[in-house]
C-alpha cells in the first residue's frame, strides 16, 4: 500500500518467457515432483465431479428481543450464521 492508500501490486518474478515455452509434459512433471502442489484434475475426475449447491438463504426482517441479538453478538463475528443453527437444530428435533 501507498502513503496515500493507493495499492500498487509488487513486480512478478515469474519468468514468464521460460514459462510460455515450456510443454505440457515438462509442467506435468514439475509438479509432480512437487511436493506442495495439488495433483492435476484428469479427464476423469471432472466425469465424477458433481456440483454443490449450498441450500438457499430466505431473507428475512424479524423482530427479536434484544438480549438474545446481544447474546448472539457478543460471541464474536458469524453470530447471524450462529443463530441460524441453532434455529435449524430446532428444526431438525421438532419435527412437524
Amino acid at each position: 500500500m501507498q502513503a496515500d492508500g493507493s495499492y500498487k501490486p509488487a513486480q512478478s518474478k515469474t519468468d514468464w518467457g521460460r514459462l510460455e515455452a515450456m510443454t505440457d509434459e515438462e509442467i506435468a512433471n514439475n509438479i509432480s515432483s512437487d511436493s506442495d502442489a495439488t495433483p492435476l484434475l484428469t479427464k476423469e475426475w471432472f466425469e465424477r465431479a458433481e456440483l454443490y449447491n449450498q441450500p438457499q438463504k430466505a431473507m428475512v426482517s424479524l423482530r427479536l428481543d434484544k438480549r438474545v441479538v446481544e447474546w448472539f453478538k457478543y460471541q464474536g463475528k458469524g453470530y447471524q450464521s450462529r443463530m441460524n443453527n441453532v434455529l435449524k437444530a430446532y428444526v431438525d428435533t421438532h419435527p412437524r
